[in-house]
């Protein structure tokens, strides 16, 4: 599924033509990545566990002894499709697709992501992923103005034209009742 971060409606991660990167879309880039990353740290030794912490233990002790808030954020608000669950495993996990799998279109894709108001499509991957790309969207909003689209396309063959990609639904920012507007008590 494709995205984008975008900041007054024009793109801030798009090379130029000639392939050159601008100093704007690296920090972009980065700054996703260690948004989402910090947010895996937050979510197993966040700052009130840091505080609470018996210096006589050990980190590993203190992490897995206490509560995960990828776990939290899933008890109130859980990713329910499993067809999206069955799809991300084929994506990013290694998963071998089923028949069923790649006869999906677009159309069916609509048909669940929305449901979930999920904030990413790698989200559904795992509730600790589901935590991070909630965090990493509403943090690169909160820091930098910077919006992410994410859509749901077809997928033409490799070489095809632009023109070919046909966007089936699109959202910025979430889905309509969006959970990013909620992630500020996590």
């Amino acid at each position: 599924m494709p995205y984008r971060y975008l900041r007054d409606n024009e793109y801030v991660t798009r090379a130029a033509a000639s392939g050159a990167r601008t100093v704007e879309g690296i920090r972009c880039r980065m700054s996703a990545m260690l948004l989402h990353d910090l947010a895996h740290a937050n979510d197993f030794f966040s700052a009130s566990r840091v505080a609470a912490m018996n210096p006589a233990l050990s980190v590993l002790h203190v992490v897995v002894s206490g509560t995960i808030r990828s776990r939290l954020l899933a008890n109130e608000s859980r990713l329910q499709p499993q067809m999206m669950l069955g799809l991300v495993r084929v994506s990013f996990y290694g998963a071998t697709a089923t028949s069923v799998q790649e006869a999906h279109a677009p159309e069916n894709v609509v048909g669940e992501f929305p449901l979930d108001q999920a904030g990413d499509y790698y989200g559904h991957g795992t509730t600790c992923e589901d935590y991070a790309m909630l965090f990493e969207e509403t943090l690169m909003f909160d820091r930098f103005d910077i919006y992410r689209d994410v859509g749901i396309a077809n997928n033409p063959i490799a070489g095809a034209p632009c023109a070919d990609y046909i966007v089936e639904w699109c959202v910025r920012d979430g889905s309509p009742g969006s959970r990013t507007r909620g992630l500020g008590h996590w």
